[in-house]
Parts: C-alpha cells; structure tokens; sequence
C-alpha cells in the first residue's frame, strides 16, 4: 500500500469515525433516558462499523477534465515537475510519520501502565471461584486500594482488595461480583482494549480523546442498569457499595474497569425507573436501524 492510498483510507475512516461520533454524542444521554443504560452503550458499536464501512470498495469517482485555454495556461508559473512530486512526496510521508510516531506512543504508554500493574499485582494470591463461569481466576491484591475491578480482555480476572469482607456487607459483596461478573460476560474488558487501539490509531481526532473515558462510563452504566434489572430492590446497598468502592490507586491499563468516573452519576442513573420489555425492543429495533442508515 504507497502512501496516497493509505492516506486516503485514513482519510475516510476519519470522515466514518466523525459522523458516527457525532451521532453517539448527540444520542448517548437522551437514549439512556428512552431505552435505558444498556442500550445507550449499544450506540458504541456505531463508529467501528462506521469505519468499517468507509473502508469498504466504493464506486469509481468520475475524473473531470478542465480545459484551460491556451493564453492562459502559457502566462501560468511554471514549475519543474519533479519539485512539485519531491514537495507531494515529502509532504505525505511527513504526516505518516508523525500519525506513526503519535500511534507508537500510545501504545507504548499502554504497555507501560500494564507493566506497572502487573508489578502492583505481584504477590497476589489466588482465591476460590465464587462466580463459576465469569472470570478465569479470582486473585486478591496485597494491599487495599487495588480492587475490586476486572482486568484482562481474553481472560478477565477479578481483582479483590485484601481488605475485601472488611470493607464490605455480605449483600454488597455479592452485588459487587454480580456488577464484574456482569463485565465479564459483557466482554466489556475485550471492547475496552480494541477501543484503546482505535484511540492510538485516532490519536489526531479530537473526538477520539472525548470517546473513550465515555465509553469506559457507558459500559459501567450499563453493568449497573445490569445488575439492577435482575435486583430491583437493591438500590440502597447498590449505591453504599459504590461509595465504598471507589478507587485511590494507579491508573490502570485497557480492558480494566475500576468504578472511578463521577460518582454523582452513578448514583443518579439509580433513581431512572428501569425500561419495561417494549421500550428494549424499541431500543434494539432503533440501534440496528441506525447501524444500517450509517453503514449504507
């Protein structure tokens, strides 16, 4: 692939990238009011299939010829065709330089922050599955500020703090491992890190730096709107779990959820009333037909 080609496709995945952002910021927060948390994070698959989209074969753009007349075409400046194809050439291998340059250090920011959580974790012990079938393991962190959360896209682990039956009611414990089980089976870890890799590739976008910490607080919404549907009269104890478990540490790595956004948040979503069974349907009959409108 030269260089015109891959800036093209760039450029193309960025116009798919900023359409469909657009409708997800303008949609995220009245959505979460008609159809409920759950299905507001739905609206995140738009822009990786808005992507996908513009990179797919299009039709043959037609070339239009202008035909400049001759007097004028003779009194035009001149210049050398080489310096005009060195000036093209090093200007598009100047900008993929610089989106390669801004692509590697994202990523290598994210290998940082992974191994230096994994350094945090040494030490940790392994504890019995509580949760059969959500997570690959259960460790518990040496030191009570690491947890509880989720880490790992392929093989999600819970992390509990050392700390863990202290802190926390028998009936909040329980609610704690239904919220990162429900992470679990959401594959939210494997989202968060392909959004990651999405955000190196879009490093340049601003809406990439405003996607995802929105998205990170979706998926915790919706894993709360969650566990709240199957526990209708858990509100109160939800909410005190919360409160107890906000996180103090390091920053984590993609593919981690720690309930760390605004607080305030959270805890208003509690008070919405829970969709009924016909605004979900609405809600997923109204995603596909936005997926279709924007894929088209």
């Amino acid at each position: 692939m030269g260089a015109i080609e891959l800036l093209q496709r760039l450029w193309m995945a960025t116009l798919g990238l900023s359409f469909a952002l657009a409708i997800v910021a303008a949609l995220r927060i009245p959505w979460r009011r008609w159809f409920g948390a759950e299905h507001a994070c739905r609206l995140w698959w738009l822009p990786p299939l808005a992507i996908l989209a513009s990179q797919l074969p299009h039709a043959a753009t037609q070339t239009v010829i202008l035909r400049v007349p001759a007097m004028l075409a003779a009194t035009a400046p001149r210049a050398s065709s080489s310096a005009v194809a060195a000036a093209g050439v090093d200007w598009r291998a100047t900008w993929i330089v610089v989106w390669l340059a801004g692509l590697c250090a994202l990523l290598l920011i994210a290998v940082v922050r992974q191994r230096r959580f994994q350094r945090a974790l040494r030490g940790a012990a392994r504890e019995p599955l509580t949760v059969p079938k959500a997570f690959a393991e259960i460790v518990r962190a040496p030191d009570a500020t690491t947890g509880p959360a989720l880490v790992g896209a392929w093989r999600p682990r819970l992390v509990l703090p050392c700390d863990f039956e202290q802190r926390y009611e028998p009936r909040e414990r329980e609610l704690i491992l239904a919220h990162e089980a429900m992470h679990a089976r959401r594959r939210d870890g494997l989202v968060g890190a392909a959004a990651t890799v999405l955000h190196a590739l879009f490093w340049f976008h601003p809406l990439a730096w405003w996607a995802l910490p929105r998205l990170r607080r979706d998926q915790e919404l919706a894993c709360d709107a969650a566990v709240l549907r199957e526990r209708p009269h858990a509100r109160r104890c939800y909410a005190n779990a919360m409160l107890k478990a906000q996180f103090a540490g390091a920053t984590l790595p993609a593919g981690s959820f720690w309930p760390g956004h605004p607080i305030r948040e959270r805890i208003l979503m509690l008070k919405l009333p829970v969709p009924g069974s016909t605004r979900r349907v609405v809600g997923r009959v109204a995603v596909g037909s936005l997926a279709v409108a924007i894929g088209a």
